[in-house]
């Protein structure tokens, strides 16, 4: 059967990248195992783990869409993780791609809010632009449109207009929203921070709406102003925010594709228009002379091929599975912190297992896994998890926005861990010197689901003594699902750096040893 495994995978990435120019993996990774190197000389390592960030993040430079779920940049990631995985000892029956599609049951309710039949769809957007006017001159502006979900409206769709004017939308919602517009089309814009201050005045998060003056406010355009076309939203005044705009799809949940939606909506009724800072501040300043013209194509796809890249190495005992993982997808951006590094940590964890002789003596068996489809609500993580409901997963070691560098405000690293393991992880964090050696501290947060892949095991396997561990920087981050200037700002390479990569790394590597050799 494992046999049949490989062969699958690699008859669909031949499908998948017949027409890719030449391979994409790192040409420097031996094709042999190397001799045993001594612990905490991590160097090799750390120019390994960062050669495969900077892999997946530049797919960008190619793919407009990046490593989006079910996109063709994705499997060009799977692609390289692949082969990397081969380069580093995991035998050919020991890798395999898992499809990830509505082929899965749920008998035990475990997820009971999510429409099964619903993991596999999604909005595909195929092109986008958006154009301001000004002085008889025409400026393309950079930007993320998010797709248009609404039930009463054809899926497949695509929607463009022209010689928009643009009004200021204020939190004063009644002045905005009858503000007189003429008979002309038109565009709202607004600061983002604008909808904070709504949410604060109205006491908005009371009601059970999940971002609820967005969802609010669009619903009352889409009926008391037709003229207007979308809304255009930009961001604070400050270094990051004025030259970044956001890259996110706004999904609610899955059962919205299904119409059994129980919350909120899955995205806005109406255009939103995600543009940087200073592009938006340009706009609202010279409102009256500017004209907008945008459009975007989108496709409603009920059959989105995605998997889940999975490698083994077996243990002393079989019969137990640890999950080390991270996942793979991204938005529209390189997407180097979220989450290429922490593809990079887990490969480079087995690279370092493979290479010290320890791959076969772990207590048990160590899967590999990178999912996908963890931006659009834990796709390949929740398959996976119903798939090996039975099997006998023990802990699961999760690795998202793990290193990165922000100064302003201090992106500290978070672990997510249930209470029982907190002395033991705080433990190794003081020994491997984490907050000493790079000036970040640790917050360790025992609730029982964190924001990541490990969530999914949460509900499936920790009421079977499965511990979930995740570690990351999800807090303060200014650059989290964000991008400008053609990739050059925003969450990339330039916030990645090798020395505290080393510690990281070294404090990842720590944490799945004590785990799968010492418990």
């Amino acid at each position: 059967m494992e046999r049949y495994k490989r062969i699958f995978s690699i008859a669909v990435l031949i499908i998948l990248f017949f027409s890719s120019s030449g391979s994409s993996f790192d040409k420097s990774l031996p094709k042999k195992e190397l001799n045993c190197i001594a612990d905490n000389n991590y160097s090799n390592y750390v120019n390994f783990i960062f050669n495969i960030t900077e892999n997946l993040s530049n797919i960008i430079k190619q793919n407009p869409k990046g490593r989006e779920w079910g996109t063709t940049g994705e499997y060009k990631a799977a692609k390289i993780l692949l082969e990397n995985m081969s380069r580093i000892g995991f035998q050919d029956n020991n890798i395999y791609l898992e499809l990830v599609n509505d082929n899965i049951s749920d008998n035990n309710k475990i997820f009971k809010n999510l429409s099964l039949k619903s993991i596999d769809d999604k909005y595909d957007v195929h092109d986008w632009k958006f154009v301001a006017h000004f002085n008889n001159t025409s400026r393309p502006i950079e930007c993320y449109i998010t797709p248009k979900a609404d039930l009463y409206y054809p899926r497949n769709y695509t929607y463009y207009s022209k010689n928009l004017k643009v009004l200021s939308f204020s939190d004063n919602i009644i002045k905005s929203l009858f503000k007189n517009s003429g008979n002309s089309d038109f565009l709202y814009i607004a600061n983002r921070k604008i909808f904070e201050k709504i949410n604060e005045k109205f006491n908005l998060n009371k009601f059970y709406l999940d971002n609820n003056s967005k969802y609010i406010i669009m619903y009352l355009i889409k009926f008391i102003k037709p003229k207007c076309k979308g809304i255009i939203l930009y961001d604070d005044n400050n270094e990051v925010n004025n030259a970044t705009h956001l890259m996110v799809a706004n999904f609610g949940d899955w059962n919205y594709f299904s119409n059994q939606s129980k919350k909120s909506p899955a995205t806005f009724p109406i255009p939103v228009i995600s543009i940087c800072g200073a592009d938006g501040r340009w706009i609202e300043k010279n409102s009256d002379k500017i004209y907008i013209e945008f459009s975007l194509n989108q496709t409603f796809n009920k059959n989105v091929k995605s998997y889940n890249v999975i490698g083994n190495f077996t243990g002393k005992n079989n019969n137990e599975t640890i999950i080390i993982c991270a996942h793979y997808d991204s938005f529209w951006g390189p997407c180097s912190a979220d989450n290429a590094i922490g593809c990079g940590i887990v490969m480079g964890i087995a690279k370092y297992f493979n290479e010290n002789f320890i791959k076969n003596k772990t207590r048990c068996k160590i899967e590999f896994i990178f999912f996908t489809g963890e931006e659009y609500f834990f796709r390949g993580s929740v398959f996976h998890c119903l798939k090996h409901i039975n099997e006998n997963i023990t802990c699961v070691i999760c690795f998202d926005m793990c290193e990165f560098e922000q100064k302003n405000p201090p992106a500290h690293l978070e672990v997510w861990i249930p209470s029982q393991i907190k002395p033991e992880i705080k433990s190794i964090v003081e020994k491997t010197k984490y907050e000493e050696r790079t000036g970040y501290n640790v917050t360790y947060k025992t609730q029982k689901f964190g924001p990541s892949d490990t969530d999914p095991f949460c509900y499936s396997h920790s009421s079977k003594g499965c511990k979930t561990i995740l570690i990351g920087k999800d807090e303060n981050f200014s650059g989290h699902h964000r991008v400008g200037y053609n990739y050059t700002t925003g969450d990339n390479m330039n916030l990645i750096d090798k020395k505290h990569l080393e510690v990281m790394f070294e404090l990842a590597l720590n944490i799945t040893k004590e785990f799968t050799l010492n418990h």
